[in-house]
């Protein structure tokens, strides 16, 4: 530690034998009393200010801290509703710094006592903070430590600046959100390597090749310090030609108001300079505040719903990189986390309300089975890392297909299907997978939360999922065997014994005429054969082939339905006709 530097403090509460019989996730009030060091003083006003804007369900302001003696006597913290005491503990916070560096950096662990709901008071740490008397120390959870540090003064050649990169961003599957936090060692100043908490693997995103106005989220970026001093980083990122950048949307939670400060512990900025460098080799900076939203293409600034227009690229310029200085230097151990979405969920490829944001997309000119890597450095006085975010071109995956209809089987225990002469049942095939449609749900509504009415006024920063694209079945060809004593009937107020039927959002679409023939297999069974070769048709996902058939009327008990899970292949044998065998067949 440093002198007059401010710092976020811990503490962690109660213990195994105190909570022993009670229910996980127990709610109770509490009152701890916090030993420090000699010429360490708590920031009352900053403390206050982050337990109100904390994301810790049990604090959100419910939570009051004081140093009544001044410098040097224990920080008095007492709960003003019940808490939640999970995983058998508690975690407090505080912010406070040393006015000197004559102090031993030592103190007792915390010491206080909780209700847990029984209308008793239950002392835990090292004294009974009403009465003084020693506790069992055996009793005093492991996590609960007092202060062990060093302090250090400003001068002191040590004393530098130290942080990890947060890189947050959708998994390829567009199922959740990842972050992964590049670190690096105290001592390693100004090294372009970094080592990585968990490998960053490309990340495959579709080309949206026309471009996109509400462009998703690329991936966004921010700090999380853990030095002995203040730092201004600046933030570079840069973007090869396959990558289409359409814009950069600043932290939203350092501002001053008080509903816009969610997760992070940063210093509220008055602004931002963001430089862009064109394709052409030109460079435009533009002054934004907190929260803003740039286009550098069309000059366009979003200012949670009002707009007006700054500097632009010239017209068939690429933007090439972005610098990124915030005015305010980040405090030592300041951190950056976010929220996003309306209702405080996770939503994919959306703005981040505590890091910076980069809009983007792969680009028609990207090819599959590449990787492209935009670049990101932050660079402070003392120190700099660097990485890449790699992007590669998603495939559609492959569109799966089974069995549709027929009778019911014993499996599950249920009882056989029953059939009479003259009964009719549908068999045939659906596609599974997802329909491809843009995210339509509502994102971040700046607007709202910087006046504490998020997700009701109508303003909305970019940013939508994306949907993980399926291949099609061009121009299929589909065999139906009809099983013993059936046979084909047209469907009810149709002409046609077979149906197409789509998945319910495309709606009016009609399925053109196959050509249609019928032949025998090798077990002398009918088979109907649906050919679309040549009519531009596609099966694609959430659609059915269906065929409509009929027990005839001289049926006798015991007939196959026809169902199998065996898999068929077309085969054409010496010339002839393609017809449909088992792999058993085909290997005799």
């Amino acid at each position: 530690m440093t002198v007059d530097t401010n710092y976020v403090y811990e503490v962690t509460t109660i213990n195994d034998s105190l909570l022993a019989g009670t229910v996980p996730a127990v709610r109770g009030l509490a009152k701890v009393q916090v030993p420090v060091p000699e010429n360490f003083i708590l920031d009352e006003n900053e403390t206050n200010k982050y337990l109100m804007h904390t994301s810790d369900p049990f604090l959100n302001g419910n939570l009051k801290v004081s140093q009544p003696g001044g410098a040097g006597t224990p920080i008095i913290m007492t709960t003003t509703s019940p808490i939640v005491f999970a995983n058998n503990s508690a975690k407090l916070s505080f912010i406070g710094r040393y006015t000197s560096t004559q102090t031993s950096g030592q103190s007792e662990a915390p010491s206080g006592g909780v209700d847990l709901g029984d209308g008793k008071k239950h002392y835990f740490g090292a004294v009974n903070i009403d009465t003084g008397e020693t506790l069992d120390p055996s009793a005093i959870s492991p996590e609960a430590r007092g202060f062990a540090q060093k302090v250090l003064p400003k001068e002191d050649p040590t004393v530098h600046e130290n942080y990890g990169v947060i890189i947050h961003y959708s998994n390829s599957e567009q199922t959740s959100n990842v972050d992964v936090t590049l670190v690096s060692d105290y001592n390693s100043l100004k090294n372009d390597s970094v080592k990585s908490e968990g490998d960053i693997d490309p990340v495959k995103r579709p080309i949206l090749a026309n471009g996109d106005s509400s462009a998703p989220v690329l991936y966004a970026v921010g700090l999380l310090a853990n030095g002995l001093t203040e730092f201004t980083p600046t933030y570079h990122f840069e973007f090869p030609e396959e990558i289409t950048t359409t814009g950069i949307t600043l932290p939203l939670n350092n501002v001053t108001d008080d509903h816009a400060d969610f997760k992070s512990y940063n210093p509220a900025q008055s602004g931002y300079t963001v430089v862009v460098t064109g394709s052409d080799g030109t460079k435009i900076t533009q002054r934004l505040q907190a929260g803003e939203n740039y286009d550098p293409l069309t000059g366009q600034i979003d200012h949670f719903g009002e707009f007006r227009i700054g500097k632009k690229l010239a017209a068939g310029v690429r933007i090439v990189a972005y610098d990124v200085t915030p005015d305010a230097k980040y405090y030592a151990n300041a951190y950056q986390n976010s929220i996003n979405g309306t209702t405080n969920r996770e939503a994919l490829n959306d703005i981040n309300s505590g890091l910076i944001n980069i809009l983007g997309h792969l680009n028609s000119k990207a090819q599959l089975g590449q990787t492209y890597k935009s670049k990101i450095q932050v660079e402070s006085e003392n120190k700099r890392l660097t990485t890449n975010f790699q992007v590669e071109v998603s495939e559609p995956l492959k569109l799966p297909v089974q069995g549709y209809g027929g009778p019911e089987s014993y499996l599950r225990n249920k009882e056989p299907t029953t059939y009479k002469p003259g009964d009719t049942f549908t068999l045939g095939l659906e596609t599974l997978g997802t329909v491809s449609k843009s995210g339509t749900g509502k994102n971040l509504d700046a607007g709202g939360v910087l006046t504490g009415k998020g997700n009701k006024t109508t303003t909305d920063l970019p940013g939508h999922a994306l949907a993980v694209e399926y291949g099609t079945i061009k121009e299929p060809i589909v065999y139906l065997t009809l099983p013993d004593q059936t046979t084909l009937t047209n469907f009810k107020n149709s002409d046609q014994f077979y149906q197409v039927t789509f998945d319910k959002n495309d709606k009016n679409q009609v399925a053109p005429q196959p050509k249609i023939t019928q032949k025998q297999n090798a077990d002398g069974k009918t088979v109907m054969v649906l050919d679309w070769t040549g009519t531009g048709f596609e099966l694609k996902p959430k659609m059915r082939v269906l065929f409509n058939l009929q027990v005839v009327s001289d049926a006798v008990n015991g007939f196959d339905t026809g169902l199998s899970k065996q898999d068929l292949y077309v085969y054409k044998k010496n010339g002839g006709e393609s017809d449909l065998y088992t792999a058993d067949q085909l290997k005799n």
